[in-house]
């Protein structure tokens, strides 16, 4: 089995989809590999992953559940505090 690999449309590709997604744009880099650091910037990728569904394929381990909603913003966002003995 032989497959011949298209670079220049690979490195183009890879490059739209780093610019359609910011959460990549701003990953540390090393070695081609993009590395994100905490959830919450994991959580946008898969965000703008999902709008970029015709391109890019996400891979989840197999058996798990994986799913978003939707992204919320801070009006369902709240907070209380109560005062207490203590």
């Amino acid at each position: 089995m032989q497959a011949r690999r298209q670079l220049a449309q690979e490195v183009s590709a890879a490059q739209a989809l780093v610019a359609a997604c910011p959460a990549l744009r701003d990953a540390e880099e090393t070695h081609g590999e993009r590395l994100l650091e905490n959830t919450e910037a994991c959580l946008k990728l898969l965000l703008q992953l999902q709008t970029q569904a015709d391109k890019v394929l996400i891979a989840w381990p197999e058996g798990e559940k994986f799913k978003l909603s939707r992204e919320l913003g801070s009006k369902q966002f709240a907070v209380t505090i109560k005062r207490d003995v203590d």
